[in-house]
Parts: C-alpha cells; structure tokens; sequence
C-alpha cells in the first residue's frame, strides 16, 4: 500500500471494508482503492455523482466519499455528522477541503437561506394580528393543514374553516 502526505497532515491508507472478495482503502484526497484478496493487486475504484454527491460504490454498498474521507482522517467526526466542503465543491473530497458541523449548527448557518415567507394572521373577531415564521407554523398555530392554508392565502376554497381569519404573506 502506498502511504500518501499533505501539508500539515500525515495520511496513511486507512482500510475501511473488508469484503468477501476485496479490502478497501481511503486516501486523504479522496481517491479509493480496491485490493483484491486472491490476486493482490490494487486498483481505483471510480467514483461517481448522484443528486449531487460524489459517490463510491464497496462491493454491494454506496458511500459518499466525503463522509468516508471524514471517518478516515477527522477526529472529531462522529456517525451523523454534517460534512462542508469548504471551497462548495463536491468533487474535491480532499482532507484539507471538508470541514465537520453538527446538523444544528449547520441549521443556523444556512437557516436564513430558506424560502419560507412569514405569514400575517388577524383575527376579524378580535383584531388581534399575529405573525408566524412561515405557513407551516401558521397552520400548526391554527390547527389546520399546511395544504388548507396554502389554499387559503391563493384564494383556492368554498368553504373553509379559516374565514374568520384574513391572511397575508409577507416578504
């Protein structure tokens, strides 16, 4: 097995499969490796892209090769982990380029890039207006489907068990 270096890294082959048939080694620029038990001879596995991950397949599993690199060589990588490639390249799974959040932390990261809109509800009884961060929290709030409001505030119903209620979508 050959060992291979990056600055400020010392990475040596780290086998993380053994199959019936071959042993699988990560290197730490994302490359992997099958080794033939009976013949010896090591080879590249290919990796390809699916729904926008670089993937690899070990005997009859898929893995994402960002993760594997991550179990290879991060320490602070734990199972369930969230994995950012720092330069938002998914090809380039090389150590130096991944970087390992927890999925809450990452949830405050992106979280302001979302779609959803706040949503005004005002009650004709009372007056009372109320705002919610989006239709889904509107509708939880007041005890309807998502569905039910979404149709609401586009005008789409007869009947329906908001009329006492104006909506708007805010921006």
């Amino acid at each position: 097995m050959k060992n291979k270096s990056i600055v400020g890294y010392s990475i040596e082959t780290r086998q993380f499969l053994h199959g019936k048939r071959a042993d699988y080694c990560i290197y730490g620029d994302g490359s992997v490796t099958r080794t033939w038990k009976v013949s010896m001879v090591e080879e590249r596995v290919r990796p390809y892209m699916h729904k926008g991950k670089l993937m690899v397949k070990c005997g009859q599993q898929e893995f994402t090769v960002k993760h594997l690199v991550a179990w290879a060589f991060l320490e602070n990588y734990e199972k369930g982990d969230c994995i950012i490639c720092v330069d938002r390249d998914e090809r380039n799974c090389a150590v130096e380029n991944l970087c390992v959040m927890k999925s809450r932390q990452l949830g405050k990261l992106t979280g302001h890039l979302s779609r959803s809109c706040p949503v005004f509800v005002r009650n004709n009884e009372s007056g009372q207006e109320v705002r919610y961060r989006s239709v889904r929290e509107g509708a939880k709030a007041l005890h309807c489907s998502y569905q039910t409001l979404f149709n609401y505030i586009k005008k789409e119903y007869k009947n329906s068990c908001l009329s006492k209620y104006t909506v708007k979508v805010g921006v």
